[in-house]
């Protein structure tokens, strides 16, 4: 195979649609050349922090365009960082690029064609060989970007995954707990059923105990009464029978 055939290079953009790096170089501006799609956050003048309102030392994230002040100021551009892990921010001014990953600025590297490795470049240009390399730093935001994105999307992938297996287990649990407690409910309903009957067989057996009661009261009194009239005429008898002796 002929060593000096190259193949080229393939970046995709934001929004998918995927160029010849040659050919993107010639695209004037920042946006796709199929979708027009924006491949960088928007500046906007009198720029300040989206939680605080601070006017000074503003970064704004390349992922996304949130603008938060430094770390030294409010901190809300890191705070970004940690809520959304969006690496990569820029400094309004200075568009220096900082990776909160690797903890340093990335804003002045690009690949070297000797072992494919990242190589510094000065703001001048020194190093590189013609104006295209300059050229290259754009793509390499570019290049950056994108994979910071794949990343992300691996990264909530996971995350709604993770969701939806906690979610099923907790439904799985939650049903069988609703079973059971059908189960429960339905024993208790029969166990107040049962009690009902037994609540009415108890209710009429006192009824029929009470009418017992009140038979005997009646048939006790009758007796009392029939005890005091004997009681009465033997008191009599004998004082009939104690006068007929005497005489």
């Amino acid at each position: 195979m002929d060593d000096s055939i190259i193949t080229p290079t393939i970046l995709t953009a934001l929004c998918n649609h995927s160029f010849h790096a040659e050919c993107l170089t010639r695209w004037e501006d920042n946006t796709c050349p199929v979708c027009r799609h924006v491949q960088t956050p928007e500046l906007v003048e009198d720029n300040s922090c989206t939680e605080c309102g601070e006017t000074e030392n503003l970064w704004i994230c390349v992922v996304c365009g949130h603008v938060g002040c430094g770390r030294y100021t409010g901190g809300h551009a890191h705070n970004h960082f940690l809520k959304t892990q969006h690496t990569y921010t820029m400094e309004l001014g200075s568009q220096r690029v900082w990776d909160y990953a690797g903890d340093n600025y990335v804003h002045r590297l690009v690949h070297s064609k000797t072992g494919g490795k990242l190589v510094e470049v000065s703001s001048s240009g020194e190093g590189l060989a013609d104006v295209e390399k300059l050229d290259s730093l754009q793509l390499e935001y570019t290049y950056l970007l994108t994979s910071q994105l794949e990343s992300q999307r691996h990264y909530f992938e996971g995350k709604v995954v993770q969701i939806e297996t906690e979610a099923q287990e907790q439904l799985s649990l939650m049903e069988e707990r609703l079973k059971n407690t059908a189960t429960d409910c339905e024993k208790l309903r029969s166990l107040v059923g049962e009690m009902r009957s037994d609540k009415k067989g108890s209710e009429k057996k006192n009824q029929q105990l009470q009418n017992r009661i009140q038979t005997l009261e009646n048939e006790l009194k009758e007796e009392k009464e029939v005890i005091s009239f004997l009681a009465v005429w033997i008191t009599s008898y004998i004082s009939c029978l104690a006068q007929q002796v005497h005489v």
